[in-house]
C-alpha cells in the first residue's frame, strides 16, 4: 500500500477512514501543520508515548488558551475549531475536555464561564 502524508494524518492518525477507532484528539497536539495555530515539531518514543501526548496536550492547552471570567469568555486556538468533532460534540464536553489539560486556575475559569 502507498500513503500520502495526508492519508497518514487524517485517515490513521485520526482514525477517520478505520471506522472501528476512535480518534485520539491528544494526536493535534503531536501534529505540526506549519501555522501558528499548532503545536511545535517534535519526535516522539514510543516507549514514553502515551506520557508525550499528554504532555504536549497540557503545554498547548496552558499556553494557550486564554479564560476571562468577567468577561465571560474563553479564547480557544483555531485548533479546537478545525478539529472540533475530535474533542467533543457540544461546547460543554469541548470546555470538559479542554480543563482536563490546563492548570487549575483555567479550569476553574473555564468551569465559571461554562455555567454562565
Amino acid at each position: 500500500y502507498f500513503y500520502s502524508l495526508d492519508d497518514i494524518c487524517r485517515g490513521i492518525l485520526r482514525a477517520k477512514k478505520c471506522l472501528f477507532l476512535d480518534c485520539d484528539p491528544r494526536v493535534h497536539f503531536a501534529l505540526t501543520y506549519g501555522t501558528r495555530h499548532t503545536p511545535d515539531a517534535r519526535v516522539f518514543n514510543s516507549a514514553t508515548l502515551d506520557t508525550d501526548l499528554d504532555a504536549c496536550a497540557r503545554n498547548f492547552c496552558s499556553e494557550r488558551v486564554r479564560v476571562d471570567v468577567a468577561a465571560n469568555q474563553v479564547t480557544l486556538p483555531l485548533l479546537f475549531e478545525w478539529y472540533r468533532k475530535d474533542f467533543a460534540t457540544t461546547n460543554a464536553g469541548l470546555l470538559e475536555w479542554i480543563s482536563a489539560h490546563v492548570p487549575a486556575s483555567v479550569a476553574g475559569g473555564l468551569t465559571a464561564v461554562a455555567r454562565e
